[in-house]
């Protein structure tokens, strides 16, 4: 599946248009239907990262008219997506901070914005103390969320005491990194930037 609306079409669209149509993909719809063909937030999300790539003040914009309890993908996204020279360390430190007060403090948001923040660490500056902290309270957060889906998603007693292979599991594959890492990352490659 594919966004709906594309970054071409969200460049020459209103603001409001591309509000309304973001707004019919909250973060809880993943992926999407698939047999519908109708595509997700996923999607949407990466459609309005690359429209943010070319209209970086517009994209933080509009984001700032999104509500953080259906809607963080797409800023998370857009951030990730926003290049270096158009959004310095300085300037992404304060957008990150404004809208980690308004509310944005999933997984969603932080791991992408963790990982702009990483891209950006200059020697021998690392990034500041204040930007330190807040992602370490991030970590915190994102491992009692992570936990939270974990113990949700065992079903029955049986899949509890399952044996399972350390090296392989269950025989899928998880994708590496995850969960926390961006995070992490950042805390060391800005601890170690100083």
């Amino acid at each position: 599946s594919s966004s709906r609306m594309s970054a071409e079409q969200m460049a020459r669209a209103s603001d409001d248009a591309i509000l309304n149509f973001v707004k019919d993909y909250p973060d809880s719809t993943g992926w999407g239907n698939i047999f519908e063909r109708r595509g997700g937030s996923i999607e949407v999300s990466r459609a309005f990262a690359e429209f943010a790539k070319n209209h970086p003040a517009r994209a933080l914009r509009l984001c700032e008219r999104m509500d953080p309890a259906t809607h963080q993908r797409p800023l998370g996204y857009a951030i990730e997506a926003i290049d270096e020279t158009a959004l310095p360390l300085d300037e992404l430190t304060k957008v990150v901070f404004a809208f980690d007060a308004k509310g944005f403090r999933t997984h969603e948001f932080g791991a992408p914005a963790a990982s702009s923040l990483r891209k950006r660490v200059s020697y021998p500056n690392g990034l500041p103390d204040a930007v330190i902290d807040l992602l370490v309270r991030w970590l915190g957060e994102f491992q009692i969320e992570e936990e939270d889906e974990k113990e949700g998603s065992q079903s029955s007693e049986e899949e509890k005491r399952r044996e399972e292979s350390i090296l392989w599991g269950y025989g899928g594959f998880m994708i590496l990194p995850h969960g926390t890492y961006p995070i992490l990352n950042a805390i060391l490659i800005g601890l170690i930037g100083r």
